[in-house]
């Protein structure tokens, strides 16, 4: 590499920063050292967000969360911040313990679909609290109202969601058909055996792990 090209750190959000940036030893200390602080931060933030039943200024957010810090050390923070929302995993995290509705889960990450979602679970090797069928089972047994169901998938439209309601009792009731499969979570190999459904929107089941 030539003695004439930056050096340059890629943070976990896929920003690059070089020494061409005169805060760049403080930046990278302070994502180091605060790398907890900010993990915490980035599920508080998506927290709020479901609280408001929206997208909240993450900029606002974050001179209000480290007011007591200087304005370089604040920006660094709500920097690293926002690198750490981007990467999905404080979104998803949230958002399965029915905290965050789908639609706003998915407008944090740019998600298209509910899929993409649990794309994100898949990729960073995270405990699935629910899946799409365990939705739609319990919206058909009448444990969830549809409204509920449509809004912790992120569904916008009545027509859509009795769509995706038709396609899973579908193949819900062809794998329930064989001995075994009646606990099994369809189109989803690997996902792990139902949990009860939540006893009020948004409030999550345990998991085993008490959580």
């Amino acid at each position: 590499m030539k003695a004439s090209m930056k050096r340059c750190a890629i943070n976990s959000g896929g920003s690059i920063l070089t020494d061409g940036d005169p805060d760049l030893g403080l930046i990278l200390d302070q994502r180091s050292r605060r790398a907890t602080e900010i993990r915490a931060a980035a599920r508080a933030y998506v927290r709020e967000c479901g609280r408001k039943k929206e997208v909240v200024d993450i900029k606002l957010w974050g001179q209000h969360r480290w007011r007591r810090d200087g304005v370089v050390k604040r920006r660094i923070m709500i920097d690293a911040l926002r690198d750490e929302v981007s990467t999905g995993v404080a979104v998803v995290d949230v958002w399965q313990r029915f905290e965050v509705s789908g639609t706003i889960a998915r407008g944090l990450v740019g998600a298209r679909s509910y899929g993409d979602l649990y794309r994100i679970l898949m990729i960073n090797e995270m405990p699935v609290g629910f899946s799409p069928g365990d939705i739609a089972r319990w919206v058909s047994e009448g444990k969830m109202s549809a409204e509920d169901g449509r809004d912790i998938l992120g569904i916008e439209s009545d027509a859509e969601f009795e769509a995706f309601l038709a396609a899973w009792t579908a193949d819900e009731n062809l794998l329930s058909d064989g001995p075994g499969n009646r606990h099994c979570n369809p189109c989803q190999n690997g996902w792990r055996r139902r949990p009860k459904p939540p006893s009020s929107p948004f409030q999550a089941p345990r998991d085993r792990t008490g959580r």
